[in-house]
């Protein structure tokens, strides 16, 4: 069309029964109040623009619908939030090395378990971290491979080592 006026409405319903083209740098603003953009009737996809997308409000997920990235070298960054970041009690599967800035805390009653051939837990910076199991009552074991301490050992007042027949 070669109008360049401005398209009013009145201010009941409008129902467009045919597709909806926008015009190239042109877009859709709700003036204010509590206008809502509702697709939930719809089965079809819902694609956005390849340009930077901010959501102001909160997102539910209904049930059994995920998140995935299609590919690439996508990231999932909440680096710049303060909140509290939870799973679901399913399995989680971390694909990727794990880097933590803060302390990591094993909720009670729970086990950290490495997998046949997983390569185990290595400390790669010098320092002076800890391994402390001090409040533990319960025991602690080594694989059946050589085992190697490179620092003083003390035993506790009336504790003792035991060697097993064999």
């Amino acid at each position: 069309s070669t109008s360049t006026g401005t398209f009013k409405t009145s201010t009941g319903a409008v129902s467009i029964g045919g597709a909806v083209t926008l015009a190239a740098d042109k877009g859709i603003t709700a003036a204010a109040g509590t206008a809502a953009l509702d697709f939930s009737a719809a089965t079809g996809a819902f694609s956005t623009s390849s340009g930077t997308n901010t959501i102001k409000g909160a997102v539910t997920l209904d049930a059994g619908v995920g998140i995935a990235a299609a590919g690439g070298a996508a990231a999932f960054d909440f680096s710049s939030a303060t909140g509290i970041f939870s799973t679901s009690t399913g399995a989680n599967t971390i694909g990727g090395a794990v880097t933590s800035s803060g302390a990591l805390t094993m909720a009670a009653n729970q086990n950290i378990v490495l997998a046949a051939g997983s390569g185990g837990i290595t400390v790669t910076s010098p320092g002076t971290g800890n391994f402390d199991f001090s409040t533990s009552t319960g025991t602690f074991k080594t694989s059946t491979g050589a085992v190697s301490i490179g620092g003083a050992v003390t035993l506790a007042a009336n504790k003792g080592i035991t060697a097993t027949a064999g």
